[in-house]
């Protein structure tokens, strides 16, 4: 994967792209990176509401740099 998670300059690459569920379905676009301490989130902006998903480099399943698209294994319920 091309996605650095220990180099957070790295993240801002992922900010306005489109996050995508481990079934492809598409969950928003990434406005933000928060460091939580030891825990990375991605402030996820949805059609109506805004999520914080956990972002860890074991959760990445794919990222599309061309097509700005990046799948993550998110836990059921989350959403």
């Amino acid at each position: 994967l091309e996605i650095d998670i220990e180099n957070s300059n790295h993240w801002a690459n992922l900010k306005g792209a489109q996050l995508y569920d481990q079934y492809d379905n598409t969950v928003g676009t990434i406005t933000d990176i928060i460091e939580h301490g030891a825990q990375v989130l991605l402030d996820v902006k949805a059609e109506h509401k805004t999520y914080l998903i956990p972002f860890a480099e074991p959760l990445v399943l794919n990222f599309n740099p061309e097509k700005n698209h990046l799948q993550l294994e998110i836990a059921d319920g989350l959403l």
